[in-house]
This record gives C-alpha cells, sequence and structure tokens, in this order.
C-alpha cells in the first residue's frame, strides 16, 4: 500500500522546515517504497470582500500573487527536493508544488 506524506514547506526555508526535512528523510528512507513524500508551500491572497459586477464573494483574482512569491515558492521547493535527494530519497519518492490558496479556503483553516 502506498502512502502519501504532506510536508509544508516556508520561504525562505527556516529552521524549522531543515529539521523536518531531516526527520522526515529518515522516516521515507526506512519506509521506502511504500512512502512519497509531498512537498506542499501556499502562496497566500486575500479573498475579495466585496463583491463586484461579475464576482461573488470569495471569488479570487489569479493576478494577486506576484511572479516573486511564485519564483520564491519554487525555490523553496526546489531547494527543499535537493536536501532530500541528498540525504537519499529518491526522486520518484518526491512529489513538489507550489499552491495558491485564498485566506478563506479550507486548507488556509
Amino acid at each position: 500500500m502506498n502512502k502519501r506524506i504532506l510536508l509544508g514547506i516556508d520561504a525562505p526555508i527556516s529552521s524549522a522546515t531543515q529539521q523536518a526535512l531531516r526527520t522526515m528523510s529518515e522516516f521515507v528512507e526506512q519506509a521506502a517504497p511504500q512512502v512519497y513524500l509531498v512537498l506542499l508551500h501556499v502562496i497566500p491572497i486575500p479573498a475579495i470582500a466585496s463583491p463586484a459586477l461579475g464576482m461573488y464573494v470569495g471569488h479570487m483574482q489569479p493576478t494577486l500573487f506576484t511572479y516573486e512569491q511564485r519564483a520564491q515558492a519554487e525555490d523553496a521547493l526546489r531547494k527543499a527536493r535537493t536536501e532530500l535527494q541528498k540525504r537519499g530519497i529518491a526522486p520518484d519518492s518526491l512529489l513538489a508544488a507550489p499552491r495558491v490558496e485564498s485566506c478563506r479556503s479550507p486548507l488556509a483553516r
């Protein structure tokens, strides 16, 4: 049975995240073929509080996050992935993607 473990990655990578990477690399190494590590960085964007024409409450505009935020998220995920690979985690055991979420999203709660 394959299992996935979700690991949040902050940008820039903090000491707590570095510790989590060390701990997870040891854990995944022991459970190798059955565990996938999903690296996730959430780019928070504000939800629109008041509706305008053609919009509803909570509707997100896709341009509310900047190129720099996206680049910073991708860089943090790349660094985390590289660190885990240096510690012996196989590349096919790692999944990584930045995610854009509204502050009102269930994921953010």
